[in-house]
């Protein structure tokens, strides 16, 4: 499988996963809402998660060494994960903002971390 074609089914799972979280977190706020918040949730989400796992492709091949490629790689797209929903989040007046984002900040971290180390193993690097 190509990354494109992973980072198109990690979206795609994304989508659901984190979507189905926002509204379950806004519901109680109305059904529109609820709804306005998934779908928006969901939405960035593909797209996001398909950006950063190219990202991390190229962030990786960036920078010298290993520790350095490790940690540059995980922290720009930890920073981007996290800024970037925020940011959505609050331009779309989402009332559960932290609750809603979280949990898909901190499967993100995990997914780039495991990401980001099988890298090297991809690339035949000593750990």
């Amino acid at each position: 499988m190509s990354p494109w074609q992973r980072s198109l089914l990690a979206g795609l799972a994304g989508f659901v996963v984190y979507g189905g979280w926002a509204y379950y977190v806004n519901m109680r706020y109305g059904t529109m809402i609820g709804l306005r918040s998934g779908l928006l949730q969901g939405s960035y989400s593909l797209v996001l998660t398909f950006v950063t796992t190219l990202l991390m492709e190229r962030l990786y091949d960036r920078f010298a060494g290993l520790y350095a490629r490790r940690v540059a790689t995980i922290a720009v797209t930890g920073a981007l994960l996290f800024a970037t929903p925020c940011l959505i989040h609050r331009l779309a007046g989402t009332p559960e903002i932290l609750m809603t984002v979280l949990p898909g900040f901190l499967i993100g971290m995990v997914y780039t971390s495991v990401y980001v180390f099988s890298l090297a193993r991809l690339r035949a690097e000593m750990p």
